[in-house]
């Protein structure tokens, strides 16, 4: 690969590609005219597909792209201007085929940080590591999250592409793990930066972690290796599911107390405690979700047809 210093645009364009389109296929109408627009300064490729899912628009970038390095970005965050650069300077110092790099997403400052997106933050995002010890560090193959994450398409191509019935997050750790069982490494880098561009909500949070159950349940009967298992957390579910059902709605009425709890003038020891409490009630609630995704998606298997 050439020295990244000396790479212009459209070298940085031989070696990547950017997918530009909505989350579940099918680009909404202002994307072949931003296409154009760039298309005298950038070697773009546009292509349009019917609305057949995001594992299937990936799967089709990933196919028609002719570059060594392919980057995805997703549809609700803006790249940093270095996040290219950056990128490809860690394919350059880890230039084994099977090595990917994983760049930072933060919030961006458009729009305030409730305490629902500090928690994603914690959970999801890496954020509970400090950078220095994150820096080049190894990450588990559920860390290929693409839309920050950058691979050699020659892996990517020889050992497949997304499961296209799984969606909303688990395609991608899905990918991730069939990968490892070829080598994959995920080097971590603070510096390939893309910005989430879109504020998430607590309910909206709950319907997306009971569908995340049903892809969960999905994930485990196409993989019956443990770690899988284990990641899925299918076995239980069903036993302990009556009992969470039981005090969900409880918790979600004390969950929208909280917060509105919050937003009146409190003492800062009292302001402290209702935090804890509510990041408790977060975790909760959103396993809560997960499990009823699970179960829902047991009964539909078990209904005769």
């Amino acid at each position: 690969m050439e020295p990244v210093q000396a790479l212009t645009q459209k070298q940085f364009c031989r070696n990547l590609i950017s997918i530009i389109g909505s989350p579940r296929s099918g680009s909404q109408q202002t994307t072949p005219d931003i296409c154009r627009m760039f298309s005298s300064r950038l070697a773009l490729k546009y292509l349009s597909l019917t609305r057949s899912g995001i594992s299937a628009a990936k799967n089709l970038g990933i196919y028609a792209a002719n570059g060594r390095v392919l980057l995805l970005l997703n549809e609700d965050e803006i790249a940093d201007p270095d996040r290219l650069r950056e990128h490809l300077e860690g394919h350059e110092k880890n230039s084994e085929e099977t090595v990917a790099v994983l760049g930072d997403a933060p919030w961006a400052q458009s729009f305030p940080v409730t305490e629902i997106m500090k928690y994603v933050s914690e959970i999801e995002d890496l954020r509970f590591i400090p950078v220095s010890s994150r820096e080049e560090q190894q990450f588990h193959f559920n860390y290929l999250r693409w839309g920050r994450s950058s691979c050699k398409r020659s892996f990517m191509v020889r050992h497949g592409g997304f499961k296209q019935q799984l969606e909303l997050g688990l395609e991608d750790i899905e990918l991730g793990y069939r990968l490892s069982k070829f080598g994959l490494q995920v080097i971590f880098n603070p510096k390939a930066v893309s910005y989430k561009n879109r504020p998430v909500f607590y309910d909206e949070l709950c319907r997306l972690s009971e569908k995340q159950g049903t892809l969960q349940f999905l994930m485990r009967r196409l993989h019956r290796d443990s770690v899988i298992q284990r990641y899925c957390q299918v076995d239980d579910a069903k036993e302990k599911w009556p009992d969470i059902k039981q005090d969900l709605e409880e918790k979600l009425r004390r969950v929208h107390e909280i917060d509105a709890l919050l937003t009146s003038s409190l003492e800062r020891t009292w302001e402290d405690l209702l935090l804890r409490e509510l990041k408790a009630l977060y975790g909760w609630t959103l396993d809560a979700f997960t499990m009823k995704g699970i179960v829902e998606a047991m009964r539909c298997q078990e209904r005769p047809r």
